[in-house]
């Protein structure tokens, strides 16, 4: 989810995440709140480790154009 680009609010957020995951709404046990302090635990270096290979993914498919 921290992943996804974002295309409404935190709530709607959590509710299409779990209805994926778990094929029924659970968003109400999760607060938006909640989300945000579990949030800042995370290492940053781990969101490094899981961007990357999407970064080289993206570079390899597409050109970067010179501005």
């Amino acid at each position: 989810m921290l992943l996804n680009l974002r295309k409404g609010s935190i709530e709607d957020e959590l509710s299409r995440f779990f209805e994926v995951l778990h094929d029924q709404p659970l968003a109400e046990m999760v607060t938006p709140s909640a989300f945000f302090q579990a949030r800042k635990k995370l290492n940053p270096r781990a969101l490094l480790g899981r961007n990357r290979p999407l970064l080289e993914g993206f570079q390899r498919h597409f050109s970067v154009r010179a501005r």
